[in-house]
């Protein structure tokens, strides 16, 4: 039941924000921060879990196993900028935290080109 701690730790820290904030404006970003990294944190045993998984699915042989590290690296990325982006959105700027999304979105297009060649190659083996 790690979602409990995760709520938890989510809670404290909103609420240590919104009493600090008005007190000591100055802990503000520390306390925001430190709570964000320690909700990451909660999460890394089920990313170990995750790669596990893809790692051996990958090992039947059906689809090449660099295919599953491009897509796993592309959900980290996306899962990564989008909470760069609300971090820097709550320190109150909004249109550089849009602009790092919109790059980030780019950059994983970018990333995802040998996964659009592979089902092209798929696709062209089944056809021939």
């Amino acid at each position: 039941m790690e979602f409990y701690k995760i709520i938890a730790v989510a809670i404290l820290t909103a609420i240590l924000c919104v009493f600090l904030k008005s007190v000591k404006s100055e802990f503000f970003i520390p306390i925001l921060i430190t709570g964000g990294v320690i909700v990451l944190l909660f999460s890394v045993e089920y990313l170990a879990r995750t790669f596990n998984f893809f790692q051996e699915l990958s090992s039947y042989g059906a689809i090449d196993g660099q295919i599953f590290k491009i897509v796993i690296k592309i959900t980290l990325i996306a899962y990564l900028i989008e909470f760069a982006g609300s971090l820097i959105e709550d320190f109150g700027l909004k249109s550089l935290a849009e602009k790092i999304i919109f790059s980030g979105k780019v950059l994983l297009f970018c990333m995802s080109i040998p996964i659009f060649e592979a089902i092209a190659k798929i696709i062209t083996n089944f056809l021939v």
